[in-house]
């Protein structure tokens, strides 16, 4: 029913049709789908006796929904469980890595004299924040796990 909307949106009676079921059927699960906050009347159309039907599509806010067998559920919530635990051991590894490279070469000297509000002063800052080494392996790891979750994605995907 929700794909169905996706696609286009949609009456109770199209998606009684389209689904082999009841009209009233049809509308209890729209009715349900409606209070989760997961589809909204978009628009009224008129039957050809001039009855009014709700027009249903997906509401615009963003929302993760998976359908499919049991399995690609397990496996999916496998991977999410497991980057979240990644992505913790790499912050943790980050910080170890950084505190290990600060103790281990000998101190910079940080220019002070530019104002903070100097726009070019505020770049500079931020490269050098971004260059440190514990945010430059933290960023690198978060991304190597970006690009893990998007091969997944990618090879889940049918044909």
């Amino acid at each position: 029913m929700f794909d169905l909307l996706y696609e286009e949106p949609q009456t109770a009676s199209d998606i009684a049709k389209s689904l082999d079921m009841s009209v009233q059927n049809a509308k209890y699960h729209l009715d349900k789908l409606e209070e989760a906050g997961l589809i909204e009347i978009i628009d009224i159309w008129y039957s050809d006796r001039g009855r009014e039907m709700n027009v249903y599509a997906p509401t615009s806010s963003s929302i993760i929904l998976f359908a499919g067998n049991t399995n690609e559920k397990r496996s999916l919530r496998k991977i999410l469980k497991q980057s979240l635990g990644i992505t913790g051991i790499l912050g943790i590894a980050s910080f170890l890595f950084g505190w290990v490279l600060r103790n281990l070469r000998p101190e910079t000297i940080v220019d002070t004299d530019t104002a903070p509000s100097n726009p070019v002063s505020v770049i500079n800052n931020l490269v050098q924040f971004l260059a440190l080494p514990e945010i430059a392996f933290l960023l690198g790891g978060v991304f190597v796990i970006l690009l893990t979750l998007g091969g997944w994605y990618l090879a889940t995907l049918p044909d």
